[in-house]
């Protein structure tokens, strides 16, 4: 009995031993892993001065929002938005993907960064240095953009940009008035435009770096005009079988012309826009109103290749109390929100994805 409590008391002081030996270890830990303010946290500029570098210190109860901030900060800087919501376009992104262009969307920054800062605004920028007050319960990050690096960063981008600005205007067309020239010019000018962007980032980080590539880069307004000329001369027939009135073709025509090009009446064009349009009465559930169903199926053609560019389906209703005023609201449906917006988008989504190989 006596050897049975003796094994007991052994046990207990062994497990108080132990017990009493992981927390003086997890306390050394503590004081092991505590780090003492850095000094970039008050005086970033002394650790990174401003002739080499722009830093910016953010803070925030976690560490993904305290480096938004910093980065914010930075992106501040060239006083544009933090956040565009221009995309770019399909053609745009292929030709990064092959190689072509470069975008500048490239940096180690983490997503959840640049899911609310543009990576455009945060070429060759960096987060330096993060660190936690356990006495306020703060992240404190830097992000730092290193001038002569994010110099020669640009440099690149804008000169790779530029040479395929220049492959692209000395492509030769066998139709001088075709989609494709029109795409291929229309794509110089959004390159163009891009490039224009990065210059000014580089002449707020160096002036003189700037100005040394400015004669090199194309005006995106004057290849836009030029693509506009090109547009003029490109007529798009529009026919429409069991139209009212002309408003379906009218509707048509009107994104056409919109987006620059001539609408025509010849089905000989090459380029041949058409729909048929069909409209069924039907009552309502309580009988009190008259539906008219509306479809208009179709497809944009180039008779020259014999292809189908872009497809037309869309579908929809109006209601009223007869049939004339249902079939009227359709037609307004069909002109504002069918053609004017839905169609327009997608015919623009069209140019803007014509690549040229």
């Amino acid at each position: 009995m006596k050897i049975r409590n003796a094994k007991k008391i052994f046990s207990l002081f062994l497990c108080v031993l132990l017990c009493t030996s992981f927390m003086f270890a997890a306390k050394k830990n503590a004081k092991e892993k505590a780090v003492p303010m850095p000094n970039w946290v008050t005086e970033p500029a002394k650790e990174y001065p401003s002739s080499n570098y722009f830093a910016q210190v953010g803070y925030d109860s976690d560490r993904a929002s305290a480096e938004v901030k910093a980065c914010s900060l930075i992106a501040s800087i060239f006083s544009m938005d933090v956040k565009s919501n221009t995309k770019a376009s399909s053609r745009m992104l292929q030709a990064e993907k092959d190689g072509l262009v470069s975008t500048g969307k490239v940096s180690s920054i983490s997503q959840d960064v640049t899911r609310q800062v543009d990576a455009e605004n945060l070429i060759g920028v960096e987060i330096k240095g993060a660190w936690f007050s356990p006495k306020e319960n703060l992240w404190y990050c830097i992000a730092v953009l290193d001038k002569p690096k994010a110099t020669e960063i640009y440099k690149q981008i804008i000169t790779q940009n530029n040479e395929h600005v220049e492959e692209l205007l000395s492509t030769d067309f066998d139709d001088e008035y075709s989609f494709e020239h029109f795409a291929c010019v229309d794509f110089a000018s959004e390159i163009a435009a891009m490039n224009e962007k990065h210059l000014s980032r580089l002449r707020i980080i160096n002036t003189g770096a700037a100005d040394a590539l400015k004669d090199d880069c194309a005006s995106a307004k004057e290849l836009n005009m030029q693509a506009l000329e090109i547009a003029k001369q490109i007529p798009i027939a529009v026919i429409v079988n069991g139209d009212i009135d002309g408003r379906i073709r009218a509707a048509f025509s009107g994104v056409i012309t919109k987006a620059g090009f001539r609408a025509s009446v010849s089905s000989a064009e090459r380029y041949v826009l058409t729909v048929n349009a069909g409209f069924t009465p039907s009552e309502t559930t309580d009988g009190k109103n008259i539906r008219c169903q509306y479809s208009l199926t179709g497809s944009l053609m180039d008779n020259g290749l014999d292809e189908e560019l872009l497809p037309v389906s869309i579908q929809g209703r109006g209601s009223d109390v007869d049939f004339a005023r249902a079939q009227n609201k359709a037609l307004t449906n069909i002109e504002k929100k069918d053609v004017g917006t839905k169609f327009a988008k997608e015919f623009d989504g069209y140019l803007r994805s014509i690549t040229v190989e």
